[in-house]
């Protein structure tokens, strides 16, 4: 029997490790951001004051908007942000 190049005898390859490990810091690293970012925009004055209630509508319409529709994730990302500064500018 031949044993492929960089296999062990119970066939996991020793160097796949580096690459997986790496992989798992930067999606932790992608969520923690995520949720700070979040955490500030829909409670912009704490747990106490309650959420921003334009903030969590406009995060549930992308939600939906990229769930049920073929839009493109950095075209749905410019359209909420151009929402969001228009909101600020008429819900005071």
């Amino acid at each position: 029997m031949r044993k492929a190049a960089g296999v062990d005898q119970v066939g996991i390859s020793a160097d796949c490790g580096q690459e997986s490990s790496s992989k798992g810091t930067v999606t932790g690293v992608i969520l923690h951001l995520g949720q700070t970012f979040g955490a500030q925009v829909v409670f912009p004055a704490g747990l106490a004051a309650g959420p921003h209630v334009s903030s969590l509508l406009l995060a549930f319409a992308a939600f939906l908007a990229l769930r049920t529709t073929k839009l493109s994730p950095a075209l749905l990302v410019l359209a909420a942000a151009l929402l969001g500064i228009a909101s600020t500018w008429f819900w005071r």
